[in-house]
């Protein structure tokens, strides 16, 4: 096989390579990604009001820590976020949680562009929420968009490092610029892999082929010496030389 060769060879092994673990990672990833283009809400959609409210007491010592990411998600998507955070532990139920919010929503706000939060911790290391938003809300934070949303809460939450207030701002700011920004589709990803995969299965095709071809045209070239030697008169050649044709004559024939 020559440098050529050999290189061709190994530049498809990186890209069987590169395909194969790019569609193990697609396969395995657990994250939501958006891929739905959405339209921020018009101006005045919102009649806007505050951001929280902390039932708990103790959860929310620096406001503007909070509100910075909430503000920024309704800039991004017209829709206001409001959080409302129980006392620890007061329920585990999620359908008393979506009650209370669909009941507080009502209760807080007169249009339909707000989006409600109501989260309480467990003391456990866990939490339970729920959610209640207006109908125009909806066309913003539709079943994906709350997807990516969970999964940043929960990303923020265990993450020991953020203080309770840049829980819900990281959360809010994330979401924000994750569903405002279309990406593409998994199965488009997919295509991609497998197109990386074919081409690399052509280059080894290719490559196997080219080594055939040269091989029997190196075999059919000494077979042709050979013959063409054989053709050539002997007295043109010394005692020795006839030998060493009558040699390679004999081992054509095997």
């Amino acid at each position: 096989m020559t440098k050529t060769m050999r290189l061709i060879m190994i530049a498809a092994v990186v890209v069987l390579a590169v395909g194969f673990f790019g569609l193990l990672a697609t396969g395995n990833s657990d994250t939501v990604e958006n891929t739905i283009e959405r339209t921020p809400l018009e101006p005045g959609a919102v009649t806007e009001t505050g951001y929280y409210e902390d039932l708990a007491g103790d959860w929310i010592q620096q406001r503007a820590s909070l509100e910075n990411g909430l503000r920024y998600f309704y800039d991004k998507t017209g829709v206001q976020p409001f959080v409302i955070i129980l006392p620890n532990g007061q329920t585990s139920s999620s359908k008393q949680l979506t009650e209370f919010a669909q009941e507080a929503y009502g209760e807080l706000f007169s249009d339909e562009g707000h989006f409600l939060l109501v989260f309480c911790d467990q003391n456990d290391g866990t939490y339970v929420c729920a959610y209640a938003l207006g109908t125009q809300a909806r066309t913003v934070m539709d079943p994906q968009a709350i997807g990516v949303l969970e999964q940043n809460l929960e990303k923020n939450y265990l993450d020991y490092s953020l203080s309770e207030e840049q829980i819900f701002s990281n959360t809010f700011a994330e979401t924000a610029n994750q569903i405002m920004q279309v990406h593409s589709a998994p199965s488009g990803r997919i295509g991609y892999v497998i197109a990386i995969l074919v081409a690399g299965v052509v280059i080894c095709v290719i490559v196997i082929i080219s080594n055939k071809k040269k091989k029997q045209a190196l075999e059919e070239q000494q077979r042709k010496q050979i013959l063409d030697a054989i053709d050539q008169p002997l007295e043109k050649f010394s005692d020795k030389e006839v030998e060493e044709l009558a040699s390679k004559y004999e081992s054509a024939d095997k």
